[in-house]
């Protein structure tokens, strides 16, 4: 039994020791502690960059803007706008996303701020005056949107999607002929004319309307739609535009050939590039759209 005890304690002599040896460990002693110690400093301080996070790229925000955008998920897409200009405070693409898609759920209250920012970075890019001018065109703010309008042409005189809202605008101040001029610029002659008589219908000039259905059909007999309108309006306007002269009835449409539907002038959605410089052919093109041109 002595025997016993004394092998016990000896046992718990030496795992005393062990104990008070590892609580006594410093950085500069040795033993198990010290050595863990030193290799855990060593592992902090290590050149390992692939364990370290790294900060997320603004393409990398504006790829899922785009990607929830296409989803329609517009309160995820505008999140990620916003933290691609939080990343890059100077990304025009990040400005100009995010105000297509405040355009689209109607907050065009910010979505012209947005646009002015852009502008503050980026003073010479026609998309942008011409977005901000469609925010100014959707609350029939026409002087405004005018002017803006105005502005990407100076930068950019091919820009069709400016000619065709600046047309919109003008006519809407009944400025009929410069419309006109603005439209030609960018459409085909018939889809001129056509847009034209959406432009004296929506301000009531049905006789206008009329003569400028009949010029396009004079153009393009198989504009169906312009057909159409012109059946939609009072008969006696429609004598009358004959009788003053400015058109001539339109002849017979063929039993069969191509059909082209222009759209009405105010359907138009947001789209992602600015307009093309070319203009469109001389052959059928749907009515244009009031629309901005971001890229």
């Amino acid at each position: 039994m002595r025997g016993q005890l004394g092998w016990i304690g000896t046992m718990l002599t030496a795992i005393t020791a062990l104990i008070l040896s590892g609580c006594e460990a410093t950085p500069g002693s040795s033993g198990p502690l010290a050595e863990s110690q030193a290799s855990q400093s060593k592992w902090d301080n290590g050149p390992d960059e692939e364990l370290r996070p790294r900060p997320i790229l603004p393409e990398t925000f504006l790829a899922a803007g785009r990607l929830h955008e296409s989803q329609g998920k517009f309160v995820s897409a505008i999140e990620q706008y916003e933290k691609a200009i939080e990343a890059e405070p100077k990304s025009i693409e990040a400005y100009n996303r995010l105000g297509l898609i405040l355009i689209r759920t109607g907050r065009l209250e910010k979505a012209e701020k947005t646009y002015e920012k852009a502008l503050a970075i980026a003073p010479e890019e026609a998309h942008l005056y011409n977005n901000l001018g469609f925010c100014y065109t959707l609350q029939a703010r026409w002087d405004d949107a005018r002017a803006k309008f105005e502005k990407a042409l100076e930068i950019n005189p091919s820009f069709d999607r400016a000619h065709v809202n600046l047309a919109m605008a003008l006519a809407q101040q009944d400025r009929f002929e410069e419309a006109l001029q603005h439209f030609q610029a960018a459409l085909a002659p018939d889809s001129a004319h056509f847009n034209m008589g959406l432009m004296y219908q929506s301000r009531s000039r049905v006789v206008d309307a009329a003569r400028s259905y009949l010029d396009a059909l004079k153009i393009n007999p198989n504009l169906i739609a312009a057909r159409k309108r012109l059946d939609q309006l009072p008969a006696e306007a429609v004598q009358e535009a004959r009788r003053q002269g400015r058109a001539i009835a339109s002849p017979p449409a063929p039993a069969i050939g191509p059909q082209t539907q222009p759209l009405p002038a105010q359907r138009g959605l947001p789209q992602s590039r600015p307009a093309s410089s070319s203009h469109p052919p001389a052959s059928s093109q749907p009515a244009a759209t009031s629309r901005p041109a971001p890229r």
